[in-house]
């Protein structure tokens, strides 16, 4: 039997009719709902201003009505050197947490940027500034909640595929036929993928549609502040597109995370499920504690936000980067596929 007709058997474990209706009202009741949050939220207002990170004593007249001139990217710039220089004098080199020199550094390229380019605070947005009341700042809302919903969703599915049907006998059975272990694990594993993948685009196609619907689309460029060294300018629907990019490098990552979870520990499907998502949940938290003592820099859950380099606030830790972000959390998926295929290849099968 071979690996596509392996791949259809779940394929059709996992569209058939009762599971699948019962994913999609729950999806659809979730959207809804945060579809009206996000909706009263927006209509208080603007709550995030344009103007990227606040900085003490740097407001100016030209500021407040949207101009930006050569003093008001100086001070910018001043503010950057006086605070680096003052924890270069004091040797603070634990303060992994401490970000705000990257901060009011990408803000200084940002202005230093909009003054060179004739920009000002009334025709771009940042990149990342999801809470201004629009089209766009509504599907980027709404993408990134559905993600966490299609995350949780793949978790479960890939466990209850591998870890469940090990337990109840079902996995035995399957591996009666002329197929490797390796070759059914990847068959549960992009099964998951593909109907996740499914769900997530349907979501973020209704997101956009809704946005439209709901609110007017901002057509202003957007500002893309890489890695606190360079500014680029990107369409609005670019900047949604790289959110939907983003959330599908998630769901595949804590898909692989779960998969390997659910080969780790044999005895119980449930645990799996409970540390894939508190993995999820507060993963991040744990890691940033750890980044005193340097752990947490090379944790999994704060390098693979590798989205936060391309905007203002940037990363959770001081060194952290777009590249040594994406190269860790490479680095630790390949461990872990590594590791799944391994366990599962040394799993003993009962009924």
């Amino acid at each position: 039997m071979g690996f596509k007709n392996v791949l259809k058997a779940e394929l059709y474990k996992l569209t058939k009719a009762s599971s699948m209706v019962k994913m999609l009202v729950a999806s659809l009741i979730i959207f809804i709902a945060f579809s009206l949050l996000y909706a009263f939220i927006f209509n208080l207002g603007e709550l995030v201003a344009l103007t990227g990170v606040d900085i003490e004593d740097v407001e100016t007249e030209s500021a407040t009505i949207g101009k930006i001139d050569e003093q008001t990217v100086k001070e910018a710039e001043t503010a950057y050197e006086i605070y680096t220089k003052s924890l270069a004098e004091q040797k603070a080199n634990l303060q992994l947490k401490d970000t705000y020199s990257y901060q009011l550094k990408a803000n200084a390229v940002a202005l230093r940027y909009m003054y060179e380019n004739n920009l000002d605070y009334n025709s771009v947005t940042i990149f990342g500034d999801a809470l201004t009341p629009s089209a766009n700042a509504f599907a980027k809302n709404m993408i990134s909640t559905m993600s966490t919903v299609i995350i949780i969703y793949a978790m479960v599915t890939v466990i209850k595929l591998v870890a469940g049907e090990r337990n109840n006998g079902a996995l035995k059975m399957q591996l009666l036929r002329p197929i490797s272990k390796d070759a059914m694990l990847f068959a549960k594993l992009m099964a998951t993928l593909i109907v996740s993948f499914v769900l997530f685009i349907f979501y973020s196609v209704l997101a956009v549609v809704v946005g439209i619907i709901a609110f007017n689309f901002d057509p202003k460029t957007v500002l893309v502040i890489f890695s606190a060294s360079s500014a680029h300018e990107i369409s609005a629907l670019a900047e949604i597109a790289i959110h939907f990019i983003y959330y599908c490098t998630s769901i595949f990552a804590y898909s692989v995370i779960a998969l390997f979870f659910a080969t780790l520990i044999k005895k119980n499907s449930g645990m799996s499920i409970a540390f894939t998502i508190v993995l999820l949940l507060i993963g991040g938290s744990i890691e940033s504690l750890l980044g005193y003592a340097f752990i947490g820099y090379a944790g999994f859950v704060l390098n693979e936000k590798w989205i936060n380099t391309l905007t203002i606030t940037g990363p959770a830790m001081n060194y952290m980067s777009f590249y040594s972000m994406v190269g860790i959390t490479i680095a630790w998926l390949i461990a872990m596929l590594t590791s799944s295929v391994y366990l599962f290849r040394h799993t003993e099968v009962h009924n």
